[in-house]
């Protein structure tokens, strides 16, 4: 169920049947949301210009989700913030996807997210909360909610350039149709009764097998529009094909 803090085990992943989008620092192109999806009640803002401009309850800044991975280790969304005394949600990022075309995203195949989350100390007790979705490619909405989840089988760690891996399922169907986006708001799940400030940091846009590469990976064959040429394309361990007509994503 929405909302629930748990995590299903995820369907085992086959590496010729999934698509990897990085983490990246550029600002994402319209259509995309520009309030955030998830209801939680956001308790902090993490401090970060990305995008174009520091999220808030009226306007967020989301980020490009790509096929090719970033290269500079040191862009990073951080900041020491006050606790609130009880469980609340901190808020990082969002990321939006390429266009993509339209198929179905059925419940149960999984997805995992890598990335270098700072919580700064083991009291913090840091935990990632993601909220995932379709976006409209018109622009006009939610398509359908596909996974909100509060993991909570492994905290954040304490040290910088230190990757972590989460995984679960998605819980819910939803038939994207051409051109709209695949949506992950990354937000924290602070579990403590503390008053004093920790460190909130996620590290991003870094290079393949660095210390600071970050993706979401799904564990489907996702096929994406090239709206700038007549084709699209297909890259499979770091290869590019294009064929005449239709190009698949692996």
């Amino acid at each position: 169920m929405a909302g629930a803090y748990y995590t299903k085990k995820p369907r085992r992943r086959d590496p010729d049947l999934s698509t990897r989008l990085y983490l990246r620092a550029d600002a994402a192109e319209e259509p995309k949301p520009n309030v955030k999806q998830s209801p939680a009640s956001i308790a902090q803002w993490v401090p970060s210009t990305l995008g174009g401009g520091q999220d808030g309850v009226s306007e967020i800044f989301p980020l490009k989700m790509l096929l090719s991975p970033g290269s500079n280790e040191a862009q990073t969304i951080r900041g020491t913030l006050a606790e609130t005394g009880a469980l609340h949600y901190p808020w990082f990022k969002a990321w939006v996807s390429p266009p993509l075309k339209a198929r179905l995203f059925s419940g149960g195949p999984g997805y995992k997210i890598v990335c270098d989350f700072n919580e700064g100390s083991s009291l913090h007790n840091m935990y990632p909360k993601v909220y995932i979705y379709i976006w409209k490619g018109d622009d006009s909405g939610l398509r359908g909610l596909l996974s909100e989840i509060g993991f909570t089988q492994t905290e954040c760690d304490t040290t910088d350039a230190s990757l972590q891996t989460w995984e679960s399922n998605f819980t819910y169907e939803v038939q994207a149709q051409d051109g709209d986006r695949l949506v992950i708001e990354m937000m924290g799940r602070d579990d403590n009764v503390k008053t004093v400030s920790y460190l909130h940091a996620i590290n991003i846009d870094g290079a393949i097998g660095g210390n600071r590469e970050s993706y979401f990976e799904v564990y489907l064959v996702l096929t994406f529009i090239d709206n700038k040429k007549p084709y699209m394309q297909l890259l499979h361990s770091g290869i590019g094909f294009r064929f005449k007509g239709s190009f698949r994503q692996c």
